[in-house]
């Protein structure tokens, strides 16, 4: 059997690691040997397995390994994997007993550890130069990644929803530092308005005005939002008033959330196509039956801040630029007029300050909003 590839078997005799040409090797039962000698192995699940110290140990040795799945499993530290610098994939969730994370080779490119409800401790992110995709949800023990401001040039999507008791130094890094454009994003546990952002509003639509470059370069727009309920899309819809253009954006995941959710991400103006002059719209696309005083948007102008624009599979089918929605002219009038795609809220109080009291606020030092 030299010439096997893939395997998928309950038992693991001490002979299977003369499979010099296995690939892919998929666990039904708990490990009962070293992995030691599958040096051509590229995927390995171990799914909602238990996993020993002996095991853990030896998945050093697959140097050739690109998929390493783990979830479910039930050890409590993940030793240093710092050496299988071909991991592109490593999937951690719901793995409950989970509380220190070792070193990670620099080449990972998606990691997921969503639901590892003990999770303390994070390895150093400062050179994980290749990151994509971070989502550790539901980590109500984490405090921060060290170092993960410092690789946001690659990352298009971070995932720490659910995680109450993070920093707000941390927080404030990477909600300043994000560069990402695109599908994806960083979703946080949080109803507050970082005072940084320039146009904010009640509700689901802000407006403003692209001012004079005065030798800038305009780059683009970042654009965040918070709702304090459910939540099943954020799709962002970016209206041009004065050239009757508007471009649609879907630009994450949805998921039902029972926390106040705060979102952020960035459109490039190679999208946008905006010019000084322009008037501009900006609206979150929610589900109907949420209440739009449950939300804050708000928009910041990106000035000579090159943004990085996802290269995601799904890119291409996440944009749709309209030059000309004649539903924007209104004839007897020189205004143009934008109608919700979403079920319009008339009973929606636009004098709904936002509370100044808010504890969150006070805590991480962020300045309310009020009309």
């Amino acid at each position: 059997m030299i010439s096997l590839r893939i395997l998928a078997i309950r038992q693991v005799p001490p002979s299977v690691v003369r499979l010099k040409n296995l690939t892919s090797l998929f666990l039904k039962v708990p490990p009962s040997c070293s992995f030691h000698g599958l040096y051509s192995l590229r995927e390995l699940s171990l799914r909602f397995r238990s996993v020993n110290d002996a095991t853990l140990k030896s998945l050093g040795s697959l140097i050739s390994l690109q998929d390493l799945d783990l979830g479910g499993s039930n050890f409590r530290v993940l030793p240093s994997l710092s050496g299988l610098s071909k991991l592109e994939t490593l999937d951690l969730n719901y793995c409950f007993y989970l509380h220190t994370i070792s070193a990670l080779p620099t080449n990972l490119k998606i990691l997921h550890a969503r639901g590892c409800r003990a999770l303390e401790t994070m390895p150093d992110f400062s050179e994980m130069s290749n990151m994509r995709e971070l989502d550790v949800r539901d980590s109500s023990k984490l405090t921060e990644v060290p170092g993960l401001d410092k690789s946001l040039n690659s990352i298009t999507r971070i995932d720490m929803n659910n995680c109450t008791n993070l920093t707000a130094d941390f927080e404030k890094n990477i909600l300043q530092g994000w560069t990402s454009c695109g599908f994806g994003g960083f979703f946080l546990c949080g109803n507050f308005v970082p005072y940084w952002f320039e146009f904010v509003s009640n509700g689901t639509k802000v407006s403003f005005d692209i001012p004079s470059n005065d030798g800038r370069t305009f780059e683009g727009l970042t654009l965040c939002f918070w709702h304090e309920y459910s939540h099943r899309s954020n799709g962002i819809t970016v209206i041009n008033n004065t050239k009757r253009t508007e471009l649609k954006a879907s630009l994450g995941r949805g998921y039902w959330n029972t926390q106040p959710l705060l979102w952020q991400g960035q459109l490039s103006n190679d999208m946008l196509k905006l010019e000084s002059g322009d008037k501009v719209e900006v609206k979150v696309i929610y589900p109907p039956l949420m209440r739009e005083a449950s939300m804050r948007t708000m928009v910041n102008l990106v000035w000579n801040k090159p943004l990085k624009e996802n290269t995601h599979d799904f890119d291409n089918a996440n944009y749709v630029f309209d030059r000309h929605p004649a539903r924007f002219y209104k004839e007897s009038s020189d205004d143009y007029e934008s109608q919700d795609d979403c079920e319009s809220h008339d009973d929606y109080d636009s004098s709904d300050d936002y509370d100044s009291s808010d504890d969150y606020n006070s805590q991480y030092n962020y300045e309310p909003y009020s009309e």
